[in-house]
């Protein structure tokens, strides 16, 4: 098993044992995003560093992507399991919250939970890595390439964009270096993508931290979930 030496931007650490469903939930936003390349003719390890940017967390000196994410008003949390970060959406989703990013690909439950069922849906690695690949090929379609694109699917304001696109670019090029037999899920992070330990969001992992990033699949405003019940 592969130590890595770096800790990236978007990235806290989370001490302490997990369960046997938090260890098994390592590997699955990497499988989900993986498949999903590969089922919609999207560029090698893109969708994959998509996740790791938006949902990064370091365990035990790895670098991994981790499903049972959540982001509000750019406060990160970690949860261990699929129930626990559910029972927490839906608790703060009761309380009148309405904007929460979850799950592998950060979806937002205010602006798509209407494209599916419920939020265990949501949560679901392969669910989100499909939809989030969909909404990646359209902004192919609109931007006319896969950079363009990658960017733009955190947020449209230029400056973000950027920002978002160099952090990208790294973690994709760390992917496409590691040997294909891996099956750690994990990178080695390049230097230059290093910040110090201070200065990290130990309260949880950083993500949509530009506070006027547009949230993905703006044009879809949903009401299903935010109520409580599923889309018919």
């Amino acid at each position: 098993m592969r130590i890595t030496h770096f800790i990236f931007l978007l990235c806290a650490f989370w001490p302490g044992a997990v369960s046997a469903e938090a260890f098994a939930g390592r590997a699955g936003c990497m499988d989900a995003a993986a498949k999903a390349e590969a089922r919609h003719g999207i560029p090698r390890k893109l969708l994959q560093a998509i996740t790791l940017v938006e949902t990064g967390r370091t365990e035990n000196g790895q670098f991994i992507a981790w499903p049972w994410t959540t982001n509000i008003d750019a406060n990160g949390r970690y949860f261990e399991s699929k129930n626990d970060v559910a029972r927490f959406v839906r608790r703060r989703l009761h309380a009148g919250e309405t904007s929460i990013d979850i799950g592998c690909f950060q979806i937002n439950t205010k602006w798509h939970g209407d494209n599916f069922d419920s939020i265990d849906e949501m949560l679901d690695p392969a669910a989100g890595a499909e939809y989030a690949a969909k909404f990646l090929l359209d902004l192919k379609k609109e931007f006319g390439d896969w950079e363009t694109a990658a960017t733009k699917y955190h947020s449209r304001t230029p400056v973000h964009a950027r920002r978002y696109g160099k952090k990208l670019a790294a973690i994709q090029d760390s992917l496409l270096k590691e040997p294909n037999e891996d099956e750690d899920h994990s990178i080695s992070l390049p230097r230059r993508t290093l910040v110090a330990v201070n200065s990290v969001n130990t309260g949880g992992v950083t993500l949509s931290i530009f506070s006027d990033a547009a949230p993905l699949f703006e044009q879809r405003q949903r009401q299903s979930i935010i109520q409580g019940r599923a889309t018919p």
